[in-house]
């Protein structure tokens, strides 16, 4: 054998030697993307190089011309290999449908075919055998369909290549060494067989082709254990994108530069409500608001609303290398809930804000109050610094709560008589006013108004209530509310405590005659058949009084017995020896005394008997008849005014030093004048005593000691008052 004929020999065998190690290698990486197309490919390379090796010893035509035809099988399915690898390598594999693999794999399928049967036909070639270089040669005639099978060979070579030179560009080159390398491998055998078939350079036949897999070996190789052909496999990184996008929480939309539809994932699809297939092609301003995303502002984010949902939506540019517009992408991301956390954060500072202004408000309209004399001075307070503070476009103040319709679609219409509260009305409309109560012109809601009232009492005297308008957005909170509610106590207190000041130092008065039938003190004269005067009573507890009554026509002793079955009398006793005439009674309710607790008027007589009771009650002059008279009836429901008259207090001249009166006894603290005159009604200032100071401490609910400190302070007051009405006794140690 020549060194020739040695040295293809050698580089047949050296070649399959590499490509079937380069197979076994890739059949461990097999679930690896394009690893098995790979196996195949090398496998094919394997077999052919082996045939050659072989036939190079063969020198008997007839055998040598069937390995001749075995060595083809091989050829003829090698494209069919390095296709599916170029496609699976690459990551387009799911363009590998049962009608593509059939129709690549038509042409092989026939070549092998008419391979077999060829010696019939000769459609591939006619064949002889001759010698060269000491190597057997075939001399061959082609026919029609091996100028078939080799366009189509070139033209899938040509397909692989150009996936992976595609590879090169649409990665960044991120793969360059990989695809130069493949390239190069699987270039170099089909440079040879143009060579080899057209015998420009070597005469034809010699099979050079076989030889220059020694160069694709190793080419592969390197790629393979150099260059991480499988570990950095391009399908990979695509198919990863392609899930990532297509799984993501956001949804994508891809335009080309003509802001057409060529690619939206599956969220984007269930954020449009659109069918993926159907709706490529489609125009952008046909599937999202282009009035609402700016299109020739990419990378500034816009707020997209579809049915309860906002979406913030985000254009980006795609640009080639050469800094071209090739397209745009139109991110979706569901902001919903941060818009709503964000609107919840606005609303609590714009709450917090207000809060403030309205703290503010309420403190200099309470000091202003300190110069007010009357309850319309209060009023036009109120109106004006709530007008001037401009958080209220409308401020009515009217006489009597009105029954309002609440905001609260399930509270419907309610009453409001109490204490001070702020609710919010569905429609000013609905309020139950007369003209009398809610002055003309009617309020109304109009588009951004909205009303709040707040009723105005003080314990159980209703003084009106207040409605102010705003067009505030979302207006009247529950902190708001309880802002307001807040402000109502407060008026209601100012009111409250002018028409006391009026009621002690004007001369004026308004006396009411009021009946009380059906009251605790009716029913004792009734059954005892006697007379009841009172003598005074003192406020036990926000609930009870302590009454002491003169009785006419019966013993003491019997009322007190007769008072002890009523069952809104808990206590009664006779204060004194046999011959008294006093009872102390303790009254829980039903009774008319109950409803001046707190000095709400001053109650000059109160007479029991059978037909009735009677209160007489003074109040200052210009005070509401009707407030008080319905503070009565909340305890004594059928009480009835009987007679008003105003008149100026009466006055005596007959004392030549200034008497003891309420106002030279200011030092003396609530507590201590409800002790000193339970005591003094109680007999415990008689001696012998009536009542000791454990029965007076038990009458009042306090305990002894308790009552002996505030006895102790009282006196030293009233003694003061009395015998040094200009002392400037340290009063610190008075305090309860």
């Amino acid at each position: 054998m020549s060194t020739v004929a040695a040295t293809v020999v050698g580089l047949r065998l050296l070649a399959c030697v590499v490509t079937g190690g380069l197979a076994g290698y890739a059949w461990h990486r097999r679930t690896e993307p394009g690893s098995l197309p790979f196996v195949g490919l090398m496998a094919m390379i394997s077999l052919w190089t082996l045939n050659s090796a072989v036939s190079a010893f063969v020198f008997d035509p007839a055998l040598h011309i069937r390995l001749h035809r075995i060595r083809w099988i091989p050829i003829m399915i090698m494209p069919v290999f390095w296709l599916w690898f170029a496609v699976a390598y690459t990551g387009y594999d799911d363009h590998l449908t049962p009608s593509t693999i059939a129709l690549v794999c038509v042409i092989p399928l026939l070549s092998v075919l008419l391979l077999v049967t060829n010696p019939m036909h000769q459609l591939l070639w006619e064949i002889g055998i001759d010698e060269s270089y000491g190597l057997p040669i075939l001399e061959l005639s082609y026919g029609p369909w091996f100028w078939v099978f080799t366009v189509y060979n070139l033209t899938v070579t040509f397909v692989g290549t150009a996936l992976l030179l595609r590879l090169v560009v649409r990665s960044d080159y991120l793969y360059l060494d990989q695809a130069i390398l493949l390239c190069v491998g699987s270039l170099v055998p089909w440079v040879a067989a143009v060579v080899s078939i057209t015998g420009v350079i070597l005469p034809p036949g010699i099979g050079i082709t076989s030889v220059s897999f020694a160069a694709t070996g190793p080419a592969f190789g390197y790629a393979l254990f150099r260059r991480r052909l499988f570990d950095l496999a391009p399908a990979t990184r695509r198919l990863s994108r392609d899930s990532a996008i297509a799984t993501l929480q956001e949804g994508v939309l891809i335009l080309d530069d003509s802001f057409e539809l060529i690619y939206l994932n599956h969220r984007a699809a269930e954020i449009l409500e659109c069918d993926v297939e159907s709706t490529l092609g489609t125009p952008a301003e046909a599937l999202v608001q282009t009035g609402t995303i700016d299109l020739e502002a990419p990378d500034t984010p816009d707020e997209l609303h579809i049915d309860d949902r906002t979406y913030e939506a985000r254009l980006s540019t795609i640009t080639d290398r050469n800094d071209r517009t090739i397209g745009h992408t139109v991110v979706l991301a569901d902001v919903t809930a941060r818009k709503r956390r964000e609107r919840l954060l606005q609303r609590q500072r714009d709450d917090l804000e207000l809060l403030d202004r309205l703290n503010a408000l309420v403190r200099e309209t309470t000091h202003e109050f300190v110069t007010a004399t009357s309850r319309g001075e209060i009023e036009e307070i109120v109106r004006r610094r709530l007008r001037e503070s401009t958080l209220y476009t409308d401020v009515r103040v009217v006489d009597t709560p009105p029954d309002v319709a609440l905001a609260e679609p399930d509270t419907g219409h309610r009453e409001l008589t109490g204490a001070s509260e702020a609710v919010r009305l569905a429609d000013p409309k609905s309020a139950r006013l007369t003209e009398e109560r809610w002055p003309l012109p009617e309020p109304e809601a109009g588009d951004g108004e909205s009303w709040a009232f707040v009723s105005l009492g003080f314990g159980r005297t209703v003084y009106g209530g207040l409605a102010v308008q705003t067009r505030r957005t979302e207006a009247f909170s529950e902190r708001e509310l309880a802002v307001l509610e807040w402000f109502g106590e407060t008026v209601s207190q100012a009111i409250n405590a002018v028409e006391n000041r009026r009621l002690l130092f004007s001369n004026a008065v308004t006396e009411l005659r009021i009946d009380c039938p059906d009251t605790p003190l009716q029913t004792v004269a009734t059954e005892a058949a006697c007379r009841l005067s009172l003598e005074g009573f003192i406020p036990a507890a926000a609930d009870r009084v302590l009454v002491h009554c003169e009785t006419h026509s019966a013993p003491a002793s019997d009322v007190a017995e007769v008072a002890a079955t009523v069952d809104e009398i808990p206590t009664s006793r006779v204060v004194g020896d046999d011959s008294s005439n006093v009872v102390e009674c303790t009254i829980t309710e039903g009774s008319p005394l109950l409803a001046f607790v707190g000095g709400r008027g001053n109650v000059r007589a109160t007479h029991a008997d059978e037909q009735t009771c009677t209160v007489v009650v003074e109040i200052a002059s210009g005070s509401d008849t009707r407030s008080t008279l319905e503070r009565v009836r909340e305890h004594c429901p059928n009480a009835s005014l009987a007679a008003k008259q105003d008149h100026d207090r009466s006055t005596s001249t007959e004392i030549s030093q200034p008497p003891v009166t309420a106002d030279s006894l200011e030092s003396l603290t609530d507590r201590q004048l409800e002790v000193l005159e339970a005591a003094y009604r109680g007999g415990y200032f008689r001696w012998p005593r009536d009542a000791t100071a454990e029965e007076v401490a038990e009458s009042l609910g306090i305990s002894s000691p308790t009552l002996h400190k505030h006895l102790r302070r009282g006196e030293a007051r009233v003694f003061e008052a009395l015998f040094d009405p200009d002392s400037e006794t340290d009063r610190s140690n008075d305090r309860d």
